[in-house]
């Protein structure tokens, strides 16, 4: 028989793990990364929307001048898709300073992930081109050497579906 202390203190429990917004995320990178990763955010864009928000903020360690973003999404174990994107795909956006950074990108949740289910996304970012400062040369990496920057896989719960 529980005492009402007991039942207050799993009500509170409840409520606050029902309200968290927690990330599950991991980091999928390694050691000789580019970039640490200090926080991951992940959510939909609305309870009937389309779309996953991913936000990733860290630390860079060198100046990066340009890279490429590669995001796998997977349902269970299965790869259901594959999207490339210039990490500098705007102006202003590049070199990236070492020090604080953040990265967003709107993900579009194919329709096979049905309310309820999850949608895994592997966000990996590789570096094509380094500089020691602004006054150096750019220098290349060779193209089967591009180093990461990060990689994280991060799980975002499907809100939006067929029967919804």
């Amino acid at each position: 028989i529980s005492t009402s202390r007991d039942m207050k203190g799993l009500v509170w429990f409840l409520v606050f793990v029902g309200t968290c917004q927690c990330t599950v995320w991991n980091n999928c990178g390694t050691s000789s990364d580019v970039a640490i990763i200090s926080k991951v955010a992940a959510f939909q864009d609305s309870p009937a929307g389309k779309f996953a928000i991913i936000m990733i903020e860290g630390n860079l360690t060198k100046i990066v001048g340009d890279g490429s973003i590669t995001i796998r999404t997977f349902l269970d174990d299965d790869m259901v898709g594959e999207t490339r994107y210039q990490l500098c795909d705007c102006p202003r956006k590049c070199p990236m300073f070492p020090g604080e950074f953040s990265l967003q990108r709107n993900i579009l949740i194919p329709t096979i992930f049905e309310k309820g289910s999850v949608a895994s996304f592997q966000i990996e970012v590789e570096v094509s081109t380094f500089m020691q400062d602004l006054s150096s040369d750019v220098v290349y990496v060779p193209t089967n050497q591009h180093p990461k920057m990060f990689c994280v896989a991060v799980d975002v719960p499907v809100l939006r579906g067929s029967w919804l």
